[in-house]
């Protein structure tokens, strides 16, 4: 990619303060309010969200459609994560892009990569919805779909299960047979390099104490860096 991260700017906002032990719908106006302050006071930043369960991308979903109609949201997970509810939850990390497809317009488009579980019923919406493309599971795929994404703005939200688990174990609910290492990092300098501005991303799902080998921890910010430096790409 031939970038530095010394080449910035780059700013840590900080930790938002959040009730975990609140419901999904209060955690999610609790971030929504906290990350319309920061963009009030910031509102050319490109946001690197980091840490929690899926559903912390969700008002960082909501703010970059908004500001972007035509949004190419580039879904990393090993989960559909469309259920309408879960577990009588509307708003949880196994339901957070059916949340994000109830504010997305028909002019945006969602690629999802590394999914390798679902309900039958998430499958059959994924498929049904002209919106939702799901990147099929064979060598090369995810690196053609970024290279097929064009001029358009593009948000990444990567959960950490969409790796393979050998790659990367410290996470709640591993999956065998996910994307390696390379493929995603390939796939996100592919990204800095294109045409196409990434204009936001989080990582979620990282959970270090789940491998005490420590091996997730330095995979998860080498993530991190690849996605600050794609971020800054195209500033």
């Amino acid at each position: 990619m031939d970038r530095c991260l010394s080449e910035g700017p780059l700013t840590d906002f900080g930790d938002f303060d959040v009730d975990n032990e609140a419901g999904g719908e209060s955690f999610v106006r609790s971030v929504r309010a906290q990350l319309s302050t920061l963009t009030t006071a910031h509102p050319k930043s490109r946001f690197l969200a980091l840490g929690g369960d899926h559903l912390t991308a969700l008002p960082f979903l909501e703010r970059a459609l908004a500001l972007h109609p035509n949004l190419q949201i580039l879904h990393i997970d090993a989960h559909t994560d469309l259920r309408d509810d879960w577990e009588g939850e509307r708003f949880s990390h196994a339901t957070v892009m059916r949340r994000v497809l109830d504010v997305m317009p028909q002019t945006a488009a969602l690629h999802a990569a590394g999914i390798r579980s679902g309900l039958r019923e998430e499958f059959a919406l994924a498929r049904a919805d002209p919106r939702i493309t799901l990147v099929p599971r064979t060598h090369g795929a995810l690196l053609s779909c970024v290279r097929r994404l064009g001029g358009a703005p593009v948000y990444v939200t990567l959960d950490a299960d969409g790796l393979d688990p050998a790659v990367l174990p410290g996470t709640g609910t591993p999956e065998p047979g996910g994307l390696s290492f390379l493929e995603v990092e390939d796939a996100l300098v592919a990204l800095a390099q294109g045409a196409a501005p990434m204009v936001g991303a989080d990582l979620v799902e990282v959970a270090p104490p789940l491998d005490p080998s420590g091996v997730s921890v330095v995979v998860a910010a080498r993530l991190a860096r690849t996605l600050l430096l794609a971020l800054g790409a195209h500033r």
